[in-house]
């Protein structure tokens, strides 16, 4: 998921909130050290997972990674993302996560590469 996110050691404003090392949340304006930011990195990382409740999707290992990466990003996970894995429908859940590429009311490049990567992990 570091891949996807820009890193700076000072807070900076990304669309709808400051971010900070590696895309996790500020919520000042502030500076930190690398160290600090994988601490946070890793503890946004757990947030996801518990927040969409990732564990559902044990079956699929690398489904769990890319759902991960799309509710760090995001924040949530599609509506029916539970219904559409149970009954296989796959394709359409991929379809639905590569519709969050924008920013600002923009397509931005960067989302629509991440959400690539994202849904190929399936």
């Amino acid at each position: 998921m570091k891949q996807f996110e820009w890193y700076t050691p000072v807070a900076k404003w990304d669309y709808k909130q400051r971010s900070i090392w590696y895309g996790t949340k500020s919520y000042q304006w502030e500076t930190i050290t690398q160290e600090e930011a994988l601490e946070r990195y890793k503890q946004e990382i757990k947030q996801a997972y518990d927040r969409c409740n990732i564990g559902r999707f044990s079956q699929n290992k690398n489904m769990q990674v890319a759902l991960i990466s799309f509710c760090y990003n995001v924040g949530h996970l599609p509506n029916n993302t539970k219904r559409y894995v149970d009954n296989g429908y796959i394709n359409a859940l991929k379809n639905q996560m590569k519709r969050y590429v924008y920013c600002g009311g923009d397509v931005c490049k960067w989302l629509v590469k991440r959400r690539n990567a994202e849904t190929n992990l399936f």
